[in-house]
Order: C-alpha cells, then structure tokens, then sequence
C-alpha cells in the first residue's frame, strides 16, 4: 500500500479521542456527569440569599421586640395616666359608674395591665443574669409579676363588664358580686392577692436594675415607682400622681439607648 492510500490514522485516532472526552465531558458517552460551574454559582447565590434573608428577617423581629419594649415603658404609665383622668371625670358627679367614663377608665386600666407586663419583659432582659442565682431571682420576679398581672386583669374586665350591665349603683354592687363569685367564691382571696404580687414583682425586677452592676437605672428609681403604688393602693382618687410617679420611675429606660435589647 501507497503511503497515499494509506488512512489517516492519527487524524482518525485525534477526532475518536475527542468524540470521547467529549462525551465525557457531557455525561453522554462515559456514564460521567460533572455539574456546571454556571449552575454551582447560581444556586450558591440562591442559598446565600436565603440565609441573608433569614438573618435581616431576624433582625427585624429583634428590632420589633426592642421597640416594642421600650415603647412599653412610655405608653403603660400614659394608660394609667387616662385612667385616672376618666376616673376624675366619673366622679364629679358624686358617683363612679355606671357610665362611659366608667367603662372607658376601665378599658384603660385594662391596657396599662397589659402593657405593663411587657414592661416586667424588658426589665428582666435588661437584668444581669450572670450567675445562677440572679437567674433565679430574676426569673421568680418575673412569673410573680405576670401572674399578678393576670389576676389583676380579671378584676378590670369584671369591673367593665359591671359597668357595661348595670343602670345604677345597686345593680353594679349586685353584678360585681356575681362576678366575682365566678367560677367559686372561695377562690374571692386568692383574687385578691393579684395586685400584690404584680407590685412586688416589678418592684423587684426594678431594684436588681438599680442594684445589681451594671446599674441600669437611678437609686431613685424604684423608690419612685413604690410611693406611685402606695398611691394607687390608697386612694383611686390619687390615681394621677400615682401615675406620674410610675412613669417618672421608668423613663430613665427607654432614654438610656445602652440598655436596649439587641
């Protein structure tokens, strides 16, 4: 054979050799797949875009919470504050209740409740819990004020659903007694204890601040909010000062940016 007659081996070997790594390549001819480089980076963004969008979402709901919390330490006492002027408005006439002044105090008393258990939140994460032992303290403080809270609530909703049922005075002594006696009158003491234990727990969370390095808040602090309850306590006539005592003994937090949550 000729060497022109001869087939061109290696131009056939080269193009049999490409065909394959070829084939190779796409996962065709040799059963081999390798993943796009294209793809990889196309779903690594996807994937860091997920988790930078958990993280903002995050950290919005923490900046939600903290101003929520701090906003609590301003609008609890303003609650009371309203209660004490509809309170005012009520009696002027000699009598509280039943009436819209009556109900609408209530209301308000109702959400200063409410929002003042936020209140006992933000005081118990601003609190060093860096030992045990004021985790405890902290904690017990808390779970009294809120269950105080509660019970205390209770007594505000019956009080506007008595002014919401009743015409006159008789009536409103009447319904406050079946109310109250709901579900069993022997629980009527246990009631009681409600107020109490809502005091004494802020009160105490309000000291460990005051106390406890770092000192987040004034000596004059908690002693501002105790003549505030021994006020509302005494005399609901005294509700005003009452109020304006309270919320002088919060606003030392929310204008104190260092003991916000973060």
């Amino acid at each position: 054979m000729s060497p022109l007659q001869r087939p061109d081996v290696s131009r056939t070997t080269i193009l049999s050799s490409f065909a394959l790594c070829s084939g190779s390549i796409s996962g065709e001819n040799a059963g081999m797949s390798f993943p796009a480089r294209g793809n990889d980076l196309r779903q690594d963004q996807r994937e860091g875009g997920g988790r930078r969008g958990i993280g903002d979402a995050a950290r919005m709901q923490i900046s939600i919470r903290a101003t929520l919390l701090r906003a609590s330490f301003v609008v609890a006492p303003t609650f009371l504050f309203i209660y004490g002027i509809a309170h005012w408005v009520d009696g002027r006439d000699g009598a509280y209740g039943p009436g819209i002044a009556w109900v609408f105090g209530h209301v308000m008393f109702l959400l200063a409740l409410l929002t003042f258990g936020l209140v006992m939140v933000g005081l118990h994460q601003r609190v060093s819990r860096n030992t045990t032992s004021r985790k405890l303290v902290a904690g017990l403080a808390l779970l009294l004020g809120l269950f105080g809270v509660i019970v205390f609530a209770r007594i505000a909703v019956i009080d506007i659903l008595t002014g919401l049922r009743a015409n006159d005075q008789a009536a409103m002594s009447t319904i406050s007694s079946q109310l109250n006696a709901y579900p069993n009158a022997a629980l009527v003491p246990f009631y009681n204890i409600g107020p109490l234990l809502f005091q004494l727990g802020m009160i105490s969370l309000m000291l460990q601040l005051a106390i406890l390095k770092p000192r987040q808040l004034p000596w004059w602090s908690p002693i501002s909010l105790l003549f505030g309850f021994l006020l509302l306590g005494f005399d609901l006539n005294l509700l005003l000062p009452g109020a304006i005592l309270v919320g002088i003994a919060l606003i030392p937090l929310p204008l104190n940016k260092s003991t916000l949550v973060t």
